[in-house]
């Protein structure tokens, strides 16, 4: 979203925040290991917004990324916020962050994107929906493959579906896929309506996950195939696993020295010492581990998964405008933010980058999604 930092630039979508003692213990929380000028700690990150791809930053200091949420859950279950004012607010932050978020999107996704296709196994005659499409990163390429078909992407976020929309008209795909604002947990089609149903790191942004599992089992076809996308590390024991681990323990090493920082946690680090506590009610939710589950109760049968993952270094402003697009948490207050703290905020953040990357350091991005998959009987 956004590198301008005009006054008036944010839009406020009235947020309801946590309270301010929980807020307090949140940030008091991430001050317990107190981030250095230099920017030298890299904290594990958060889970992914919408599309977006997961960080797995570097895990160092007293207060580990489980503990930190939750203690943002405790904000979370605090507040008597209905589903529909969460939803209204989460698809207006989106909508001035749209074309940024878009082209992130392009530039980070496409290769998950593509995988989910992969395990989707299209036909050119099938019908297929795309939950949470955003900007139609999954959808656009499925109307590519799916050539005698039809494919619809849904999405709460009327921003974002114009974008789609325009896309799908410079692509000349418009009359292979169509766009429509719409609940994932009421989905407005008629039972036994797709082939295959695809959500790419959207399913933690429905307050009720299972809801909008067992909406996409309605709608699916005998024999139909669902492929869901989370932002996720890879199972612990797994090579992926193996392999990232190792990698994630050289990196300790590098943050503690100030040569490395990771995406999104540092900005949200940052927002607490300058006051600006995350904004609790649009952390993505669930758990990826209920997930398999959650398939199971809804239908689904030969539920199996699979992950892959990527990693990027950016300059200090790409790093930026990254996470203040794909993190709900810290997006959600910024647009709320007066416009000199935001600006100070971001005058810090890059002052940080550079020292790190003064110091022969790098700021990463790692961007990776576990896929479940399944078939209605």
């Amino acid at each position: 979203m956004f590198c301008n930092t005009k006054p008036g630039y944010f839009r406020v979508v009235g947020a309801i925040s946590a309270s301010s003692c929980q807020k307090a213990r949140l940030c008091d929380a991430l001050r317990a290991k107190p981030l250095p000028h230099t920017g030298s700690f890299g904290y594990r990150a958060a889970e992914p917004t919408k599309q977006s791809p997961t960080a797995l930053g570097t895990g160092i200091g007293s207060v580990s990324r489980r503990r930190v949420f939750q203690l943002l859950d405790l904000g979370m279950r605090s507040r008597g916020q209905t589903a529909s004012d969460y939803k209204r607010q989460d698809a207006a932050s989106y909508d001035d962050a749209a074309a940024e978020f878009d082209r992130l999107t392009e530039r980070f996704s496409g290769p998950l994107a593509m995988r989910i296709l992969d395990l989707a196994r299209l036909r050119p005659t099938d019908q297929v929906l795309d939950v949470g499409t955003g900007t139609g990163l999954v959808a656009l390429r499925a109307a590519a493959l799916a050539q005698n078909g039809r494919v619809f992407g849904i999405d709460h976020s009327a921003g974002m579906l114009e974008q789609a929309s325009a896309k799908a008209r410079r692509s000349g795909l418009s009359d292979a896929v169509a766009f429509r604002q719409m609940d994932a947990e009421q989905l407005e089609f008629p039972d036994r309506s797709f082939n295959a149903a695809l959500s790419l790191y959207a399913l933690f942004h429905f307050p009720d996950p299972l809801a909008a599992v067992r909406e996409m089992h309605r709608v699916l076809r005998p024999g139909g195939r669902v492929v869901i996308g989370v932002g996720s590390r890879p199972s612990l024991f797994s090579w992926n696993g193996i392999v990232q681990g190792t990698r994630a323990a050289r990196e300790r090493v590098a943050a503690a020295s100030g040569r490395l920082l990771t995406a999104p946690q540092f900005l949200l680090h940052l927002m607490c010492e300058h006051g600006m506590e995350p904004d609790v009610e649009h952390r993505p939710k669930g758990s990826r581990t209920r997930i398999s589950r959650m398939l199971r109760q809804a239908g689904f049968k030969r539920v199996y998964r699979c992950w892959q993952g990527h990693r990027e270094e950016l300059d200090p402003e790409e790093f930026w405008n990254l996470q203040v697009t794909y993190a709900s948490e810290a997006r959600i207050h910024l647009q709320q933010a007066a416009p000199a703290d935001f600006v100070a905020l971001k005058e810090d953040f890059l002052e940080r980058c550079r020292s790190v990357l003064a110091n022969h350091g790098k700021l990463i991005y790692r961007h990776a999604a576990m896929f479940y998959a399944g078939i209605r009987d």
